[in-house]
This record gives structure tokens, C-alpha cells and sequence, in this order.
């Protein structure tokens, strides 16, 4: 019953529109409707409907029809899909973020800074550094918009409200990391469409993109010195454990603290002095914390 009321207040659209996502549209219901269970998710649902349908209709009444009619395959999210990539790119990051929080507190309990100070400064942390968590629905909501056309001759991505098309004459390179999903190059480095791997029929669509060009391999960068520390997880990680020694007041917790950020600086200013193309402010920053430390520790001695 639900599925036959959606597919009236489809009819609201132009019959173009309809031809050419209707079908993927009712595959984007059909999936929500089987994830979305109960009277909240159920109610969510109908809301989201009514929001879309009254918000886009009168947009694609007024957007002119493109005269160009060709056959174009469509490639969308499912619910699943769309909760694996939120487990990759939010979920996988929360365990690591409360361990950096829950140690830095318990160093700077054990150096003997004021609990009240700490509980201050590690709530606020906590709030500052958990947008991935605050941003799932966003998340949620804007893959659930993501669409990909394929043509014989083009290739269009349209997401959150954007649009962008990409000729196949522009496209410079296909990069493929397996398991994560696929960049289409060009010129221009901000007119590069990404292809998750969650996409339905991904295998389809890499097949007929590899009857473009051949598809890359993605090159990893050599680990060498910065495999965790030289990341966000890394920083986050820093980040706990330096505020910890600036409320200390144990010489041992503040010397322990302060050989373990040392390390994690100099890993980052390698890595930085490496790339030659850090801005000034980077080590400006890095000076900065060095500095800091020393003065600390300085204190704490004196």
C-alpha cells in the first residue's frame, strides 16, 4: 500500500523526469521503507517524501528539458551501502577518539592537575573533535542524493544538489583503490567525480569505464615515517595527550608527556620538511608547540 501511494505521488513529476529516475527512485524507497522500521523511522520516511516532493516538483516543472535524448544507465546508494560507508568514514574513527580522550583525562588525573579544569577541558575536546557522530544524519541524507549517469560518451555525478558532467575527452585517468571505490580524473583537479565501491552495480560500471581507459591502480604513499601519528587519528591522539601536560603539575607525568609529543612533532616536521610545499604557518604551528612544551616543562622544574 505504502509502495503504490509513492508511486502516485511520483506522477507529480514531468513524465522526462519520471523516465528517467523513476526507477531508481522507487529502488531509494523500497530500501528505506525495509531499513526505516517502527513509528519514528516509518514517520521520518513519509516526512522526507512530502519535504522532497514539495520542494523539487515545482523545480523540475520549471527546469527545461534537455533536447538531447539518449540512454543513460543509473547507479545508486542502497541503505546498506550507505551504512557501510558511514561505518569507513565515521564509526571506524570513534573507538580510537574516546581512547585518545579517556587517556589524556586519566594523565593529566594522575599528574595531579584539577579535576574541575580537566572535566572542562576534556568535555569541551570531546564536543570539538566529535562532529563525525553529530554529522551521521547529514551524512545519511546527502549520499542518499548521490547518483551516477553513464553514457557512451560522458559520465554525470549528481550529489547533494550538484551536478557535474565530465566528457569523455576530458578524462585523464581512472584511479581505482579496490575496496574503496574509484576517482575519475581530469585537467582540473576539482572536477573529479569519485565512485564508491558500495554503488550498485559498481563491477558493470568499472567494466564500462575500462572500455574508456585503462583503470589505475591507487599507488599507497611509502609509510615510512608516518603510518598513525601522521594522521587525524594521530593528531587527535596528541592533541589529548598535550593538553594533559599542560595541566600537570608531576615532573615525571610532564617529562613522559613531553618525550612523547617530541617524537610525534618531529615524525610531523619530517613529513613536512619532506613535501616542500608546507605553508609557513605549518611550522610556524610546529615551533609554536615545541616551544610550549619547553616552557612547561621549564615551569614545572622551576
Amino acid at each position: 500500500m505504502f509502495e503504490k501511494i509513492f508511486l502516485w505521488l511520483l506522477r507529480f513529476y514531468p513524465r522526462h523526469f519520471r523516465n528517467e529516475h523513476g526507477d531508481s527512485m522507487r529502488q531509494l524507497f523500497r530500501d528505506r521503507f525495509l531499513a526505516e522500521r517502527g513509528l519514528f523511522g516509518r514517520t521520518r520516511l513519509a516526512l522526507d517524501i512530502l519535504f522532497d516532493l514539495v520542494t523539487s516538483v515545482p523545480r523540475e516543472h520549471l527546469r527545461p528539458h534537455p533536447s538531447a535524448t539518449f540512454q543513460v544507465e543509473g547507479h545508486r546508494l542502497s541503505e546498506q551501502a550507505i551504512s557501510e560507508m558511514l561505518r569507513r568514514s565515521h564509526v571506524r574513527q570513534t573507538p580510537f577518539l574516546l581512547l585518545s580522550l579517556t587517556g589524556g583525562f586519566l594523565i593529566a588525573w594522575l599528574g595531579g592537575a584539577p579535576r574541575w579544569l580537566a572535566c572542562i577541558v576534556y568535555g569541551a575536546l570531546t564536543y570539538l573533535t566529535a562532529p563525525p557522530l553529530r554529522g551521521i544524519g547529514t551524512f545519511k541524507e546527502n549520499w542518499r542524493t548521490f547518483e551516477l549517469l553513464l553514457d557512451e560518451d560522458r559520465i554525470e555525478q549528481r550529489h547533494a544538489g550538484r551536478i557535474l558532467t565530465l566528457h569523455r575527452s576530458e578524462i585523464t585517468a581512472f584511479v581505482e583503490r579496490r575496496g574503496f571505490g574509484m576517482t575519475v580524473k581530469t585537467a582540473d583537479p576539482d572536477r573529479a567525480i569519485w565512485i564508491p565501491s558500495v554503488v550498485n552495480g559498481y563491477e558493470d560500471l568499472r567494466l564500462r569505464l575500462s572500455t574508456w581507459m585503462q583503470i589505475q591502480p591507487w599507488d599507497r604513499p611509502t609509510p615510512e615515517l608516518k603510518p598513525l601519528l601522521d594522521s587525524r587519528a594521530g593528531f587527535q591522539c596528541f592533541l589529548a595527550v598535550f593538553l594533559a601536560a599542560m595541566m600537570a603539575r608531576s615532573v615525571t607525568v610532564v617529562v613522559t608527556v613531553m618525550a612523547f609529543s617530541i617524537a610525534y612533532l618531529t615524525i610531523l616536521g619530517t613529513n613536512l620538511f619532506r613535501s616542500q610545499r608546507a605553508p609557513r604557518v605549518a611550522w610556524l604551528a610546529l615551533l609554536t608547540l615545541v616551544v610550549v612544551l619547553v616552557l612547561k616543562l621549564a615551569v614545572v622544574l622551576w
